[in-house]
């Protein structure tokens, strides 16, 4: 089931999120970030079109896939920061462990993000948006739902911008 125009969609969002980690100065600079942010609802919203005929085991078996990749990552780069704390920068395991875990809280890991790379919380966001549709279709509330994209993207942006700009 492949789409031409879905397929552009993405590598023109796949370009997107590159210039999205690349940092310009000033004003110039957020506004850009936040006109590019369009990008990664696109990857989302391309699951979703490519899921709506799928069936629960066929999400179910995502969410699996995801959260192996997300499991091996995670412990991927868990001995990779270990390994680069005690053997770079000669920090003994024991004060790695005491100053890296002082601040560890696995509630905002779980909802939030990673534990050793800020990188992998789209991992994270996508496990979590499989699991909120697999529960959604299973109540039947999906349909209810779609009204609320435009709305709820709106105070997204709308909020970062003020938080960006009011609280620092």
């Amino acid at each position: 089931m492949k789409n031409a125009s879905i397929d552009l969609l993405k590598g023109i969002s796949c370009i997107v999120v590159v210039w999205l980690h690349c940092r310009f100065p000033g004003l110039f600079g957020d506004a850009v970030i936040y006109a590019l942010r369009f990008s990664l609802p696109i990857f989302f919203m391309v699951s979703g079109y490519y899921s709506r005929f799928r069936d629960e085991k066929w999400i179910v078996g995502k969410m699996k896939q995801i959260l192996r990749m997300l499991l091996l990552s995670e412990g991927f780069y868990g001995v990779w920061t270990v390994t680069n704390a005690c053997i770079i920068h000669h920090i003994p395991p024991g004060v790695f462990a005491a100053e890296y875990f002082s601040e560890f809280h696995p509630v905002r890991v779980l909802f939030f993000g990673t534990m050793f790379n800020d990188v992998l919380w789209y991992l994270y966001a996508v496990f979590w948006a499989w699991g909120i549709f697999w529960l959604m279709r299973r109540s039947g509330t999906l349909k209810r739902c779609y009204a609320l994209i435009i709305p709820l993207l709106a105070v997204h942006i709308c909020g970062r911008f003020y938080l960006q700009n009011h609280i620092d």
